[in-house]
C-alpha cells in the first residue's frame, strides 16, 4: 500500500469508528423487535430485498452473475452511505437502519438462529469492517461540514475519503464478494445432491 494510502487512512477517526459500531449494533439488536412486531415502515425496505435475494438465488444464476450482482450491490449502498456525510444528521440514521436491515434480512433468513453468530461468517468479517469505515468517513464528513469539534478530526475532503473507498475499500468487497459467489454455490450444489437423492 502507498504511503498516501497509508496517509489517507490515518485521517480515520478511531473515536468514530466506535461511534459508527455502537451505532449499527442499535440497529442490529432492534431488528428481532421490529421483525416480531411487524414494523411496517421499518420493514418494508429489508422485507424487500429480501424478498428479492431469495428470488435471484432460485434463478441459479452463474456464478460470475451473482458476483457481479454483490459486488454492485455493496458498492453502489455504500458509497450512497459515504455520501450522506454531505447532509447534516443523515449518516447517523443510515448507519443505524444498514444494522437494521442486515438484522431483519439475517434474522428472517436464519429463522432467528445464530443471530449474533452469523456476524462472525467470513463474507461479514470483510463486509462489516468495510461498512464501519464508510460510517466513519460519512460521520467526519458530517462533522467537518459542521464544524463540530466535539471529537479531534484530521482534516479531510468527500474527494479524499472517496479514494480511500476506490483504492482500499472496493477491492476488500470485492473479495467478499468473490467469497460469497463461491458459497452460494457451494450451497446450491449440495441442495442439488439432496433433490437428487431424494
Amino acid at each position: 500500500m502507498s504511503e498516501e494510502l497509508m496517509a489517507l487512512l490515518g485521517l480515520i477517526s478511531p473515536r468514530l469508528i466506535l461511534i459508527s459500531l455502537l451505532l449499527f449494533f442499535i440497529g442490529y439488536t432492534a431488528a428481532p423487535f421490529v421483525y416480531h412486531r411487524q414494523v411496517g415502515f421499518l420493514l418494508a425496505w429489508p422485507m424487500w430485498v429480501a424478498k428479492k435475494l431469495e428470488q435471484w438465488q432460485q434463478k441459479k444464476s452463474s456464478s460470475l452473475a451473482t458476483f457481479i450482482f454483490i459486488l454492485l450491490f455493496n458498492t453502489i449502498s455504500l458509497f450512497l452511505t459515504l455520501s450522506s456525510g454531505l447532509l447534516p444528521v443523515l449518516p447517523v440514521v443510515l448507519i443505524v437502519l444498514t444494522g437494521l436491515n442486515i438484522g431483519v434480512i439475517t434474522f428472517k433468513s436464519l429463522g432467528g438462529e445464530f443471530y449474533f453468530v452469523s456476524l462472525l461468517n467470513p463474507v461479514a468479517l470483510l463486509e462489516i469492517p468495510v461498512a464501519l469505515v464508510v460510517f466513519t468517513m460519512a460521520l467526519q464528513l458530517n462533522l467537518q461540514m459542521t464544524s463540530q469539534n466535539f471529537i479531534p478530526l484530521q482534516p479531510g475532503g468527500f474527494g479524499q475519503y472517496s479514494l480511500i473507498f476506490t483504492e482500499v475499500l472496493v477491492p476488500v468487497l470485492t473479495l467478499a464478494a468473490l467469497i460469497e459467489s463461491f458459497l452460494i454455490r457451494m450451497a446450491r450444489k449440495m441442495e442439488q445432491e439432496q433433490d437428487d437423492e431424494d
